[in-house]
């Protein structure tokens, strides 16, 4: 496993934090959980354990917005 993917981050949810790998981030985005696409788009966006793609990030963002995640609608929104 890549150093970037052993170090993790701390994903966020209405539940609380836990620290996940971006693989892992990666597999709740797959399932089209609103809250790991949200992580995904942001990790993407500030090359967060990933190789930063704005243009990625955006559209995972905006998934994560049509599915109700309000921290992706505020961030498009400005």
């Amino acid at each position: 496993m890549a150093e970037e993917e052993q170090r993790g981050f701390v994903f966020h949810t209405s539940d609380g934090e836990q620290e996940l790998t971006i693989e892992e981030v990666k597999a709740l985005a797959d399932q089209g959980d609103a809250d790991g696409l949200y992580a995904l788009g942001m990790a993407y966006l500030f090359g967060w354990d990933i190789q930063q793609d704005e243009r990625i990030g955006y559209e995972y963002l905006e998934e994560a917005s049509d599915k109700g995640q309000t921290e992706a609608m505020t961030l498009l929104v400005r």
